[in-house]
């Protein structure tokens, strides 16, 4: 991986997240077609991933339960050096009015020193990453 760049260097997000395998938009094709056919994965259409500081820095489909979209975002946290926020895409751009505490208490997952976590609501529902994989292993 190239080497990061000064912390007051012009950066581009999007670049750093297509090095990492995770290109700007990337879609699946028909999402209720891929929800349908992958029943039990944790299936994010139209992701919107955030940093701590509510900028979006990614927008595309990702699928949580496989190895390479979780190693995609864990690169690219550490090769930005930022905490990374996975919402739903009904979050647009409007997050700086939200309260500070409003993406870690929203977000379906956080990206953060070579983790991907399932949190809140999201872990209430489908449980711990690690269950949702090992389900999603199951039915295939």
């Amino acid at each position: 991986m190239p080497p990061i760049p000064a912390p007051n260097a012009p950066r581009d997000d999007r670049a750093v997240f297509r090095e990492c395998g995770l290109a700007y938009g990337r879609c699946f094709g028909s999402k209720s077609g891929y929800a349908r056919t992958h029943p039990l994965r944790l299936f994010v259409p139209n992701a919107c991933v955030f940093t701590r500081a509510k900028v979006c820095v990614w927008r595309g489909d990702l699928d949580l339960a496989t190895r390479s979209d979780r190693r995609g975002l864990v690169r690219a946290s550490h090769r930005l050096n930022r905490k990374l926020f996975v919402l739903r895409e009904q979050m647009r751009d409007e997050a700086q009015a939200l309260p500070d505490r409003w993406l870690s208490e929203n977000a379906l997952v956080t990206v953060w020193r070579g983790k991907v976590a399932t949190v809140g609501y999201t872990r209430r529902l489908h449980g711990t990453l690690k269950e949702v994989i090992a389900r999603s292993r199951v039915s295939h």
